[in-house]
């Protein structure tokens, strides 16, 4: 069972902290990555250190 957030307005964000969930994020027309996130991970772009724009984020 998932869990989806529509987010009011899609946002930046330039790191995602997992906590007790596994989770991924829609972005760019899809859910990334297509491995979820680990639990209790802090997760960056480093290759986007100006953050990323995501409209969704899905707890698995």
């Amino acid at each position: 069972m998932s869990i989806e957030t529509l987010l009011k307005n899609p946002v930046w964000i330039t790191e995602l902290w997992t906590g007790n969930n596994r989770v991924q994020w829609h972005g760019d027309g899809r859910w990334q990555p297509e491995t979820p996130i680990a639990k209790r991970t802090a997760f960056t772009w480093p290759n986007h250190p100006g953050g990323v724009k995501i409209d969704q984020i899905r707890i698995l």
